[in-house]
């Protein structure tokens, strides 16, 4: 997704898909307002 930060060098990569994570959460409390 657009905004993931990924980090590229020659010996390690790190990527962290931050909107990934906030879409994940929005889902869940979503879910969780519906069924309960």
């Amino acid at each position: 997704l657009p905004g993931d930060i990924s980090v590229k060098g020659d010996k390690y990569s790190f990527y962290f898909p931050i909107v990934t994570c906030i879409v994940i959460s929005i889902i869940v409390s979503l879910f969780f307002k519906f069924f309960k």
